[in-house]
């Protein structure tokens, strides 16, 4: 599963649940003949710790647009790439002289160039949508969420492949085309999961949102 990180951690529903007693309590003592200051500052200061709570789904919703955006510029960017591969396979086999290894080099340099390694970079920042964020060793051997694991894995063979062929030590286009496509598919996952996350978690937010309204309400 992809972007494990809930909207609603569990601090966040906890806050929710104690906004209306907050201001039941603080109601209550300011209704009072005699007012204690202390209580209700100390009221005060747990209600706005409530909603400093609340107001940090904003992170997540914020933290998990920015994946999805650039995303989508990965995608537009590897487009070529993907019309190459089809025009390589529309003959039923694989046509390496259909295939153009320039055009696969250039979309790859600039997609890895511009919006893959800032991809990476975000997920090695992730503070909300995931656990844990992506980390690489000394040797470049990623851990954290499977799918940021996936993309430097699929880089790095990508990389290997164009270096192999650019040396003269491998002409294999079709592996090139399939590891290459391979990339595009899993952009198209990670987009529709993340989208769908942004659903799931913005239906959960709303139901929050339309309980407390309703007890609000009647406070």
């Amino acid at each position: 599963m992809a972007y494990e990180g809930p909207l609603l951690a569990a601090s966040v529903v906890r806050a929710l649940s104690s906004i209306p007693g907050a201001i039941r309590d603080i109601k209550a003592l300011l209704s009072g003949k005699e007012i204690n200051g202390k209580e209700v500052l100390s009221k005060m200061e747990m209600l706005q710790k409530a909603l400093v709570d609340f107001c940090k789904t904003e992170a997540w919703l914020r933290e998990i647009k920015e994946i999805h955006q650039i995303l989508q510029v990965i995608d537009t960017q590897l487009e070529k790439a993907r019309a190459e591969h089809i025009k390589a396979v529309s003959s039923g086999q694989f046509n390496q002289q259909a295939y153009q290894m320039s055009v696969i080099q250039e979309v790859w340099y600039w997609a890895k160039l511009n919006s893959l390694t800032k991809l990476i970079s975000k997920a090695q920042s992730i503070e909300h949508v995931e656990p844990e964020p992506l980390v690489l060793d000394k040797d470049g051997k990623p851990s954290g969420p499977a799918w940021a694991c996936r993309f430097i894995v699929l880089g790095q063979e990508i990389d290997k492949a164009l270096d192999a062929y650019d040396n003269g030590v491998s002409r294999d286009t079709k592996k090139i085309s399939e590891t290459m496509n391979s990339l595009i598919q899993h952009v198209k996952i990670q987009m529709y999961l993340a989208d769908e996350r942004m659903r799931e978690e913005a239906e959960k937010f709303g139901n929050e949102l339309y309980k407390l309204s309703g007890i609000l309400e009647q406070i």
